[in-house]
């Protein structure tokens, strides 16, 4: 670059002088704050170079990937950013085994749905009970929303549905 544009780039004020960019967003957070962010900070070289060069893509709008080995201030640099910011940051700790579904989250197996079953058809006959003596007399019972079969706690979808949609308009006209 200095050759093609024949100019000269002096890296150490670039990066490390006190009209840097770097230095004087470090020096804002000292003077502003008497929080533990503030003080905690030791503006060593390499910490500087990031925080100068992760401001720069921040103005550009440019992405950034920050890479390297524990303890070179990665995370540091951008809990710095969040701050000049006011923005809120959640940290995420990601390592060679990092799967997807450690930050989005997973489905998992329903354990012990027959007993899940068996709650839903207890609830509900209650339900039945409550809306029968509620009612103008009215009698309701399980056999008029599920099948036989499913009454022992093996419900199909359909069944559900018919439950749910009673338990909605009892709930309407109560």
């Amino acid at each position: 670059i200095q050759q093609q544009f024949k100019l000269q780039i002096d890296l150490g004020a670039l990066y490390f002088g006190e009209s840097s960019k770097a230095k004087q967003e470090i020096s804002k957070i000292s003077s502003e704050t008497s929080d533990a962010l503030g003080s905690a900070i030791a503006p060593t070289k390499s910490l500087l170079r990031l925080l100068t060069l992760v401001l720069r893509c921040m103005e550009s709008k440019e992405p950034v990937l920050l890479v390297g080995e524990t303890g070179c201030g990665k995370t540091t640099v951008v809990q710095l950013i969040a701050h000049l910011r006011n923005r809120a940051l959640r940290v995420v700790n990601c390592h060679a085994t990092t799967e997807t579904s450690d930050l989005l989250g997973g489905l998992r197996p329903v354990r012990g749905r027959s007993v899940l079953a068996q709650e839903i058809l207890v609830r509900f006959r209650r339900l039945c009970d409550i809306v029968s003596k509620s009612f103008s007399g009215e009698s309701l019972t399980l056999s008029a929303f599920v099948s036989e079969e499913e009454n022992e706690a093996n419900l199909s979808d359909d069944g559900v549905a018919r439950m749910v949609k009673l338990a909605t308009v009892v709930g309407d006209r109560i």
